[in-house]
């Protein structure tokens, strides 16, 4: 082989060389991105799970304070039919 052939195909290799390196260090890039920041992830799922107890707490304070106003009104219809019946002439049957 002579040193202007040796020469020819260096070019193309190096070429491919480059282009291999370009691409393991867009791997290595994208593997970075794919590990798990296991420190990150702990704090973003503690946060959330604070963020879902604080709406829970919200939700079931709204479910006691609507289940109150809905006793509060059940006990004004008892108190209204109680008041209503004892108003009411009884019932006498015919003997």
């Amino acid at each position: 082989m002579s040193d202007a052939r040796a020469g020819e195909m260096l070019a193309p290799l190096e070429l491919e060389v480059q282009e291999l390196m370009e691409r393991a260090e867009q791997a290595e890039a994208q593997e970075r991105k794919d590990v798990l920041d296991i420190p990150a992830e702990l704090t973003r799922r503690e946060d959330r799970k604070a963020a879902l107890q604080q709406a829970r707490a919200v939700i079931e304070a709204r479910a006691k304070e609507l289940a109150s106003a809905h006793q509060a009104d059940y006990k004004a219809k008892q108190a209204r039919r109680h008041h209503e019946d004892r108003q009411r002439p009884a019932f006498r049957a015919v003997v």
